[in-house]
């Protein structure tokens, strides 16, 4: 889709890679795209997916490695729904699994945001009551 090649990241990858994921996952759900031109955005998106797993880049941030990033991974769970694969979403869940509540702030917002919507993934009330008590 994009051809730029220019400020590569961590493990070959670009900084906004996540949140081209996201854009052409929002594409490929719009409700005025054509349903052959989703399923090429979705397989798409399933392929810079899947790049993304396979070099697990990391920041010199610790806000892109701890916020950032793993809020970019639970738009892209939830915009994919269950047209990913089973290994994707359950790596991809692990990932958001890491990020621990906590800070405070905005970042604790952010933190309690990501837990909330993993514990909705996986259908834990519990989970998603203690980041709603996080916030509220």
């Amino acid at each position: 889709m994009w051809t730029t090649t220019t400020a590569s990241g961590p493990a070959g990858v670009r900084p906004d890679h996540l949140s081209r994921t996201v854009l052409l996952l929002r594409a490929a759900r719009h409700r005025d795209v054509a349903e052959p031109d989703a399923q090429s955005l979705l397989e798409s998106a399933r392929h810079a997916h899947g790049f993304w797993l396979q070099r697990l880049p990391e920041s010199n941030n610790w806000w892109y490695n701890t916020i950032g990033g793993p809020l970019a991974l639970c738009q892209i769970l939830v915009l994919f729904e269950s047209d990913l694969a089973k290994s994707d979403r359950e790596d991809t869940l692990q990932i958001v699994t890491g990020v621990e509540i906590g800070r405070t702030g905005q970042n604790r917002v952010w933190v309690a945001s990501i837990n909330f919507i993993r514990g909705c993934l996986i259908e834990d009330p519990d989970l998603m009551q203690t980041a709603l008590n996080e916030i509220v």
